[in-house]
C-alpha cells in the first residue's frame, strides 16, 4: 500500500514496553537529521509518552501532541503541530493521555502519514507492538522499514515471535529487521546464545550493545548519538542505518487476505490489495493447485499460515528435527488434520497426504529442494529461484519444481543457514557452510549475483566404500590394495583433480585404509569429511562475523593440529598458506598425512603445490619450497568424464624426488605408477619400478 511522496517511513516498535525502541528511534532520528537538517520527523504513537520524555517535552512545558493534527489539511499548516528539537529533528509528541490514544485511527495514521511524506525525507515513528487494536497495522502497511526491538531476555524473546507472525500476515515479513538491543547486559541471555539460536529460532538481523552510557543520556534528556558519538552504542547505530539505506524493497507474499479484509473493512482510506487471481495461479509450473487436486492457492495460503502459527508455537527449536522425523510428521498430520476442519476445506486422505509433505518442505524443510536431499543419488544441486538443476548418476537435469519468487529462494537459504550460525547479507554476499547431512553450501545474493540469489550444494554420498569404488569402474583392484598398502605404511599422500571430481568420497575411502589404533585430526573448510574410523577430532576453519571478529583461518588449525599429538593430519582441501604448514606437518612426525587440491595433472598439483607454500609468505627461495613439497609421497588424480560424469582415479605418481629441466627449474620428478586406457577402458600399471620398498 503505497502512499505518494519521496520520504521514506520507518516503523521502530518492540512485543514489550523496556526493550528500548523509544531510544532507538530517537537517537536513529538524531542520526538522519545529521545527514538531512529539517527534513527527519519523529512521531510517538506508542501512547505512554516516552518520547515527549526522553526529548525534553514534559506536559508542563509541551501541549503540542499528535491529535493537533486533526484539523490540518495541507502543509503550511504543519508548523503548528509539530516542536523543532535542537538535534534538528522536528518532533510529533504523543496524546497527552493513554485514554486519548482512542482517536488515533487507521484513517488517521494514513492521511497524517500522506502529509509527511511530501514534506520530509524520513519519517520515524515510535510504535506500541504492531497489532490490530491499536491501529499501528498501518503504519506498518505503508513503512519501508520495521525495524523489530528486542532485548536479550526470555519475555523478549517469546513475545517477538507472534508480533513477527502478525508481521507476516499483514505482508510486512521482508521489510522488518529483528534488532537486538543491550546486547551484553548484565542478566542478560548471552549474545552468542541468542545468534546461535539455543533459547529462540529467532533471526537476529542487527544488533546494539550494552552501554552505560546511553541509560545516563536518558536520565539527562540527552540522546547518546550526540552526546557520545564514540561510544559502541552509537557506532553500532551507524553502522546500522547505512545497511539498512542499502536495502531494497523484497516482493510482498504470504499475505493473510482474511485479516486485511478485515482491517479494511473499519477503514475507508485503506484498500487491500489485489492478491494472485487463482486462475492465473494455475499457469505457475510450481502451483499447489497442480500438485494437489481439490485444493485451491487461497486455500492453500490460509492452511499454511495457521500451520506457521501452530508450529511456532507448539515445536522448539530443539525439536525440529527435520520433516522426516516420525514425531515431527505426527504432529504436523495433526495441525493439517484441524487446519482442514476450521477451514472447512474437504480433502481425500492421499492429497491430505500431499499437503502434509508440502507444507513439512515449506515449514520445516527446505522447500523445493527438500526431496532431493532424501535421495540418495543426488550429487548436486544448483538453484536459482526460477529454476532448480540436479545431477544424478554424474548427469545433470531440470527439476520440475521451482521457488516461487526471489524472496522465497532467500527465505530458504536463510533457514539453511540458521543451524550452521553463518549468514548472508548485502554487506556479506557470499557463504559457505556445511548443512546438516554434511552437504557443502555455497550461496551468493546481490549485488554479487547479479541476476538473484544462487544456492549450490555439493552432497557426499556416505555409503560408499572402496569395494563400491572397484564396482563402479572408479580403480581397479589392484590400485586399491596399492594405496591399502601405502597407507599402512604411511606414506604422504595427496589426491587432487578438478572441480566435482570426486576427491573428498575418494579421500574418504583412502583414509579408511587407516589403522584404528591411529589418531587422526581432520581440518576443513566447511567440513565435509566423513570418516569411517573410532579416533577422529574434526577441526573447522570459520569466517570473521559481522562485527570483523572470530576468524580462525586453515592455517592457524593446522597449527593447533600439530600440538594435539594426532599420529595423522587430514586437511579437507589445501588452498592457501596452509600448505605449508601441512607439508611441515609429514615432514615432522606425522607420515601418512593426506589432503586434496584442485589440479588437472599429478605434475601441476606439484606446481600449484609450490605456487600455495609462496602464498605462506615465508620468504623461503623458490628451490628450497620445491624441496619442501618433496615430502609428499604419493599423488592420486581424480577425474570427472565430459560425456558420461563418471568419476575415476585417472592415474596415480609417486614423487621420487626433484629435477632440474633444461632451463634449470626446478619441480617435482614424478613416476607415474598407474594409468588409465580410453581406449580399453582399463587401469595400466606403465612404471618400469616402484622405488618405495
Amino acid at each position: 500500500q503505497a502512499i505518494p511522496g519521496r520520504g521514506k517511513i520507518w516503523v521502530v516498535q518492540s512485543p514489550e514496553g523496556g526493550d528500548g525502541s523509544t531510544t532507538v528511534a530517537t537517537n536513529l532520528a538524531a542520526l538522519l537529521a545529521k545527514k538531512h537538517p529539517e527534513k527527519v520527523i519523529l512521531l510517538d504513537l506508542d501512547g505512554f509518552g516516552e518520547v515527549r520524555s526522553r526529548m525534553g517535552l514534559p506536559v508542563s512545558h509541551c501541549l503540542v501532541n499528535i491529535l493537533d493534527w486533526q484539523d490540518i489539511r495541507q502543509a503550511s499548516q504543519m508548523q503548528k503541530a509539530m516542536v523543532h528539537h535542537s538535534s534538528g529533528v522536528m518532533v510529533v509528541p504523543g496524546v497527552l493521555h493513554h485514554d486519548h490514544m482512542q482517536f488515533i485511527t487507521a484513517d488517521f495514521i494514513f492521511n497524517l502519514l500522506s502529509l509527511l511524506k511530501e514534506r520530509f525525507d524520513h519519517i520515524i515513528l515510535d510504535c506500541s507492538p504492531v497489532g490490530q487494536q491499536n491501529n499501528t497495522w498501518a503504519a506498518s502497511l505503508v513503512a519501508d522499514t520495521i525495524l523489530a526491538v528486542i532485548k536479550p531476555d526470555r519475555t523478549s524473546l517469546d513475545l517477538i515471535k507472534d508480533n513477527l507472525s502478525y508481521l507476516n500476515r499483514l505482508g510486512c515479513g521482508g521489510r522488518t529487521y529483528v534488532l537486538l538491543n543491550q546486547a551484553g547486559m548484565p542478566g542478560g541471555i548471552r549474545k552468542a546464545d541468542i545468534l546461535n539460536k539455543k533459547h529462540s529460532d529467532i533471526e537476529i538481523d542487527f544488533i546494539l550493545p550494552y552501554s552505560e552510557l546511553v541509560q545516563e543520556a536518558n536520565n539527562k534528556r540527552e540522546l547518546v548519538l550526540l552526546s557520545k558519538p564514540k561510544d559502541d552504542f552509537s557506532q553500532y547505530l551507524q553502522n546500522m542505518e547505512v545497511n539498512l539505506e542499502k536495502q531494497s524493497a523484497p516482493p510482498v507474499h504470504d499475505i493473510d487476505k482474511e485479516l486485511l479484509q478485515k482491517l479494511a473493512a473499519n477503514c475507508s482510506a485503506f484498500q487491500p490489495p489485489e492478491l494472485e487471481d487463482e486462475e492465473n495461479a494455475l499457469e505457475n509450473a510450481s502451483s499447489i493447485t497442480a500438485k494437489i487436486p481439490g485444493l485451491k492457492e487461497h486455500d492453500y495460503r490460509r492452511i499454511k499460515i495457521y500451520v506457521q502459527d501452530a508450529l511456532r508455537r507448539q515445536l522448539k527449536p530443539e525439536e525440529n528435527k527435520g520433516t522426516r522425523d516420525p514425531i515431527v510428521r505426527s504432529r504436523l498430520r495433526s495441525i493439517v488434520s484441524r487446519a482442514l476442519v476450521n477451514h472447512s476445506i474437504p480433502l481425500g486422505q492421499s492429497a491430505a497426504e500431499m499437503l502434509v509433505e508440502e507444507l513439512g518442505n515449506e515449514c520445516l524443510g527446505f522447500g523445493p529442494l527438500e526431496p532431493f536431499f532424501y535421495d540418495p543419488e543426488v550429487t548436486e544441486i544448483k538453484a536459482r529461484w526460477n529454476q532448480i538443476r540436479v545431477e544424478k548418476h554424474g548427469q545433470e537435469f531440470i527439476a520440475d519444481v521451482t521457488f516461487r519468487d526471489e524472496q522465497h529462494i532467500r527465505d530458504i537459504l536463510d533457514r539453511m543457514l540458521a543451524p550452521t550460525g553463518r549468514s548472508v547479507s548485502p554487506a556479506n554476499p557470499k557463504v559457505i557452510a556445511r548443512l546438516f547431512d554434511g552437504s557443502r553450501l555455497i550461496a551468493h545474493i546481490p549485488p554479487v549475483a547479479v541476476h538473484g540469489t544462487l544456492i549450490t550444494i555439493r552432497r557426499f554420498r556416505q555409503d560408499l566404500n572402496i569395494e563400491n569404488l572397484i564396482e563402479n569402474g572408479a580403480m581397479s583392484r589392484e590400485m586399491a590394495e596399492f594405496l591399502r598398502a601405502a597407507v599402512v605404511t604411511k606414506q604422504n599422500l595427496v589426491v587432487s583433480g578438478g572441480t566435482s571430481s570426486g576427491k573428498t568420497t575418494l579421500l574418504n575411502c583412502i583414509a579408511s585404509f587407516i589403522p584404528h589404533n591411529e589418531s587422526i585430526v581432520t581440518i576443513e573448510d566447511p567440513a565435509e569429511l566423513q570418516l569411517q574410523h573410532p579416533d577422529v577430532r574434526s577441526l573447522e576453519a570459520r569466517p570473521a562475523n559481522n562485527e570483523g571478529l572470530g576468524e580462525v583461518t586453515m592455517r592457524e588449525l593446522v597449527a593447533d593440529a600439530l600440538r594435539m599429538a594426532p599420529k595423522r593430519i587430514i586437511v579437507g582441501e589445501c588452498r592457501k598458506g596452509e600448505t605449508f604448514d601441512m607439508l611441515q606437518a609429514m615432514n615432522t612426525g606425522h607420515e601418512g598425512s593426506m589432503n586434496t587440491l584442485h589440479a588437472n595433472s599429478a605434475y601441476l598439483a606439484g606446481k600449484r603445490m609450490v605456487s600455495m607454500v609462496q602464498m605462506a609468505d615465508m620468504g623461503l627461495p623458490y628451490d628450497a619450497i620445491v624441496e619442501l613439497c618433496s615430502v609428499v609421497d604419493i599423488i592420486v588424480q581424480a577425474v570427472k568424464e565430459r560425456k558420461t560424469g563418471k568419476r575415476r582415479i585417472d592415474h596415480i605418481a609417486e614423487v621420487v624426488g626433484v629435477k632440474r629441466n633444461e632451463e634449470g627449474v626446478l619441480s617435482l620428478d614424478l613416476n607415474y605408477l598407474w594409468q588409465y586406457n580410453k581406449a580399453t577402458g582399463q587401469f595400466e600399471w606403465v612404471a618400469d619400478r616402484f622405488t618405495r620398498q
